[in-house]
């Protein structure tokens, strides 16, 4: 599921179904430890952090935390169009390719 996770940070804009991951996000977020996905991440781009707390940020509000402690200094795109459709403050990514807002889905309960 980590490895999933990254991926989907890594390369938003090469994923075709958005809607599918957002129903089994949670899902995802919860068989993946902190330190599997910190393992995950290790060697790839800055970009793909904040990216992950982004999408992490409703489902896993703690780990996106763990994980970005910090404001980013640089606005990270989400996608590859310089269009947003939505700006996260938080995690300082601007979202050109999601169809829902991740802050807005829930944990497993």
């Amino acid at each position: 599921p980590s490895t999933i996770l990254v991926h989907l940070a890594a390369k938003p804009g090469d994923v075709r179904g958005w809607m599918t991951f957002a129903e089994g996000l949670a899902e995802l977020a919860a068989r993946s430890p902190v330190d599997d996905l910190e393992r995950e991440l290790e060697g790839r781009p800055g970009t793909v952090r904040p990216r992950l707390a982004y999408i992490l940020s409703g489902v896993a509000p703690a780990v996106a935390d763990r994980l970005q402690p910090a404001r980013p200094e640089s606005v990270t795109w989400f996608g590859r169009s310089r269009t947003s459709r939505r700006f996260d403050k938080r995690f300082n990514v601007a979202d050109g390719v999601l169809p829902f807002d991740p802050r807005a889905l829930t944990e497993v309960t």
